[in-house]
């Protein structure tokens, strides 16, 4: 499955496990600076650890601000390119009719000529594919974007024109004491050490395994749990447990910290997969940084320095690595194997057309060797009941069933897989088992929604290698493999697309014991309607899911699933739920997201007094169900509708402070006065990280009420995000510029258009977007906006990456910018200021790489200081007076631009001379 992801720099862990992998990163990135070379490859047998150099070598080269976008797409068998064209179109921008496959790739390739610094990694690579045909540009110039591929096949890059290879092998045969580890003073555990490690063929994804999240207690008696956990392996794992026990003389705490700890219990390494996030906020590149899970308690191996050959291609024909090896036939994939994928021009590729996946019968039984190993090991070393139970559960899921982390976990919850003395605790403690299954990749990223700004996830290939005899049957069944025989005994059911317009609801009926019911994308399904009655003997069930179907509404017979903790309904054409649903009061979490004929709640909503999760739409929404504000256990409220009467009013906030995350207030202007305001509590709602303020786009009349309402509203401490819409207020609170806002890293004012200055959000020392949209009243940006009058030699903007302004129609001035201010800032957009007649800070902006400058018709040249030597992209629309001076070398300041690799003037590409 392909699997598009965004990758966001953050900051780097240290870890021995990653110095060990330091050289052929280095090795890698020092080909990514070569200006000659646009594609790189990474091959090495299954297990080597591709995927996760790849992603790490995307966040440095992101931390490093090599590249703006860094863009990853996992591919896999049979991918969808068509799909991967629209997603990565989507993410840049290209907005086109997607049944036009041959008007996105064009635009799409000539958009990702345009950038300067953009690196696709295009990830399991397992068939030839024609990049070119599917949008992305190849050794074109300059300016086009680079490639890194993996593959465990060289010959498939060859073919698909890499310029450098890199090869990964596993460790040397003869790994010393201090790759195996010596934290022990006893020089007999080396030996086993030694012989675990030649087990695994020396593949540090094995050792990650064999070490992952074991607890090794230096207390007395952990030898023998040690001992036992190895001598439990299974029958055929009998090589390894005969080589440990021929040379173990002491105890197994030093092998098995060794392969946790490294050489020093205390520096434990730290694992972590990479943050992926949307481009959604501020921009194309992704600054979301608010989806970073906590991954202390997870600890890896070290991994010893593995043989890396790196390998100039000069013939497509055959090459000799600089080691002596040369490629061999084994590393050629069968005849039959498809030699390209590639679509050709305005050719329609179907599910049928795709050739399957090809492997020989050894190449197979190697994979399958390898995830069931992989499998046992974890299963072994993994006691602890719940992590079973949780990979039980995901086992049952129906293919291409995408989830987000917070519906899983959720789901997990309403199961109860998961006890705690302290329920508070839970929902944490779940967030680490999840961590722990995507960590052993158990669970895989597979996409991004947009919309909601949150990572997909698909059971990983290490699901389908799960013994069958763990699925407990019965127990987890789809609907293909039931039967009346055992219905009464199946807890868990899923059913897809193809099932269920065939499906015998009466043997569904009898399946009494339920407890997990899902139903899963059947957009085309001819059922609408489920029986009346088919609830009535249901009532364990504790997990409905019937999103992505066409089900109209919930049968009657609903009011009998009392012990229903979850409910999901999203992205179905519901229009309404039945006030029965009082009943369900248990009911833990429901999810409407996407049901854009649903234009109310139920008026019993308040009645769900366990209701911890509220996911919805307010699109068609008219208001919030009266007294909302009495479910004080809810967590997760996305918006607020306030209202005029009494019971969805602003205060009925006022006790919600565990709401979480992200939360819109909208329709402020019905709330009346500063003091009401006040009645919401924001300050006190600690764990909301992104706040949206939203009054109506109908006045059209400074407001001064506004301004005292806004102050009231502040957020909490601890907020991340702000945007504020709408505000017809004259001046920005006081509180926005507060230095104690220490988390904030994005800012957005839309549509502010009576305020007639701008508050010193130079003060903010974690902002790192800030975009001003329509600000009508706005005529000078002066030294206030950068720093307050007592803090004159503070350094302005110290963490701003990115800074937007448009649409500020009486704007002239932009001055007093010190030498120093803005260290960071890398883009910067101005667009629709007809007024502004200078820029004369450019010079100072020491890290500036991109600017767009669009629709300023007074500003007719640049400072005399010149521009940035950092700039690699300058686009000039719609601006005569710059057009006029830097459009070719006979043009007066043509000596400003000159040393900007990428020039569009009027969307055509200035030709520069080296």
């Amino acid at each position: 499955m392909e699997r598009l992801v965004v990758l966001e720099s953050r900051p780097l862990e240290i870890s021995k496990e990653f110095e060990s992998r330091r050289l052929i990163e280095e090795n890698i990135i020092g080909a990514l600076k070569d200006e000659n070379i646009h594609t790189i490859g990474i091959c090495g047998v299954g297990g080597i650890g591709k995927t996760r150099m790849a992603t790490r070598i995307g966040e440095k080269v992101k931390e490093e601000k090599l590249f703006d976008f860094v863009v990853m797409v996992r591919l896999g068998p049979n991918p969808d390119l068509k799909r991967i064209v629209y997603e990565i179109s989507d993410y840049f921008g290209v907005r086109l009719q997607r049944g036009d496959f041959v008007a996105t790739k064009d635009e799409l390739l000539s958009r990702l000529n345009m950038e300067d610094r953009i690196l696709i990694i295009l990830d399991d690579i397992r068939e030839i594919l024609d990049i070119k045909k599917i949008g992305i540009p190849l050794q074109k110039h300059k300016g086009s974007c680079k490639i890194v591929i993996t593959s465990r096949y060289k010959s498939f890059c060859l073919a698909m024109g890499v310029q450098e290879i890199f090869v990964v092998q596993g460790f040397t045969k003869e790994p010393s004491r201090e790759e195996v580890g010596s934290s022990t003073e006893s020089s007999s555990l080396y030996p086993p050490a030694r012989s675990v490690s030649e087990y695994f063929k020396w593949l540090p994804f094995r050792h990650k395994v064999l070490g992952a999240d074991i607890n090794v207690k230096q207390e007395e008696g952990s030898s023998q749990i040690l001992l036992h956990k190895l001598n439990t392996l299974p029958p055929r794992r009998g090589r390894v447990k005969a080589r440990v026990f021929e040379s173990l003389s002491a105890s197994l705490d030093g092998i098995l910290r060794n392969l946790v700890f490294g050489s020093s219990p205390d520096k434990r390494s730290i694992y972590s997969r990479p943050a992926w996030s949307s481009p959604a906020s501020g921009g194309k590149s992704g600054t979301n940084l608010h989806y970073h899970m906590d991954r202390k308690r997870f600890h890896s191996p070290p991994m010893p320095l593995p043989t890396i050959e790196e390998v100039r291609v000069d013939s497509p024909e055959r090459y000799r690595l600089e080691g002596g090896e040369e490629i061999h036939d084994d590393d050629v994939p069968p005849a039959d194997y498809p030699e390209s994928s590639g679509l050709e021009q305005g050719e329609e590729r179907h599910e049928e057309d795709v050739c399957p996946h090809s492997f020989s019968e050894g190449h197979k039984d190697q994979i399958c060797h390898e995830a069931e190993l992989e499998v046992s090991m974890d299963m072994v070393l993994h006691e602890n009941r719940y992590l079973k139970d949780c990979i039980l559960f995901c086992s049952g899921f129906p293919s291409d069933y995408g989830f987000t982390r917070d519906m899983l976990v959720w789901q997990w919850i309403a199961e109860g897989l998961i006890k705690l003395e302290k329920d508070e605790k839970i929902e944490e403690e779940c967030i680490h088992y999840f961590d722990t299954l995507l960590k052993l990749d158990y669970i895989v990223p597979c996409g991004y929604d947009h919309c909601f700004d949150n990572t997909i996830y698909d059971v990983g290939d290490k699901m389908k290698a799960f013994p069958q005899e763990q699925l407990l049957k019965p127990k987890f069944r789809s609907y293909s493999d039931i039967n009346e025989s055992d219905a009464g005994k199946i807890e868990h059911l899923s059913l897809d697309s193809k099932e269920i317009d065939h499906i015998d609801f009466g043997i569904l009926k009898q399946c009494s014991s339920l407890q997990t019911l899902i139903i899963h994308r059947c957009y085309g399904m001819q059922v609408k309607h489920l029986p009346c009655d088919l609830f009535l003997k249901l009532k364990d069930l504790k997990i409905l899911n019937l999103s992505h179907t066409n089900i109209e509404e919930l049968p009657s017979s609903v009011v009998n699933l009392r012990e229903l903790r979850y409910l999901d309904m999203s992205e179905t054409p519901i229009s309404w739920l039945p006030e029965s649903i009082h009943c369900l009061g248990n009911l833990q979490t429901l999810k409407l997201d996407g049901c854009l004929s649903l234009t109310e709640l139920p008026k019993c909503t308040s009645e769900l007094i366990n209701l911890q999760h509220l996911v919805l739409d307010v699109v068609q929404l008219q208001s919030m169900p009266k007294g909302i504000g009495k479910l004080l256990k809810l967590r997760t409220l996305r918006a607020f509708l306030i209202g005029e009467e009494d019971g969805n009013r602003i205060g009925e906030l006022e006790n919600m402070n565990k709401l979480k995350g992200s939360f819109d207030l909208l329709n402020l202007e019905y709330v009346m006065s500063k003091d009401e305001a006040a009645e919401a509590r924001l300050c006190n709602k600690r764990d909301l990280k992104k706040i949206d303020l939203h009054w109506s786009d109908l006045q059209d009349e400074k407001n001064p009420n506004e301004e005292e309402i806004l102050e009231s509203l502040q957020p909490p401490i601890g907020i991340q995000e702000l945007t504020i819409i709408f505000y017809s207020g004259g001046m920005l609170p006081s509180w926005i510029s507060n230095p104690s806002f220490s988390e904030i890293v994005s800012v957005i004012l839309y549509k502010c258009r009576y305020v007639g200055s701008l508050p010193s959000l130079g003060e903010l020392p974690s902002l790192k977007l800030l975009k001003i949209v329509e600000n009508h009243e706005v005529k000078e940006i002066n030294n206030s906006f950068c720093r307050k009058q007592t803090d004159q030699h503070r350094v302005a903007f110290p963490k701003l990456e990115k800074l937007s302004f448009g649409s500020m129609y009486k704007l002239e001035k932009w001055t007093e910018i010190e030498n120093g201010d803005f260290p960071s800032l890398h883009s910067l957009i101005i667009e629709y200021c007809p007024k502004l007649a200078a820029l004369p800070f450019l010079s100072h902006l020491n890290s500036l790489s991109h600017m767009e400058i669009r629709s300023c018709q007074e500003l007719s040249c640049f400072p005399e200081g010149g521009l940035p030597a950092t700039l690699g992209c300058l686009m000039i629309t719609d601006c005569p007076g710059l057009k006029s001076r830097c459009c070719d070398e006979q043009c007066e300041d043509w000596s400003k631009v000159a040393h900007v690799p990428d020039l569009y003037i009027d969307c055509q590409k200035v030709s520069v001379q080296p």
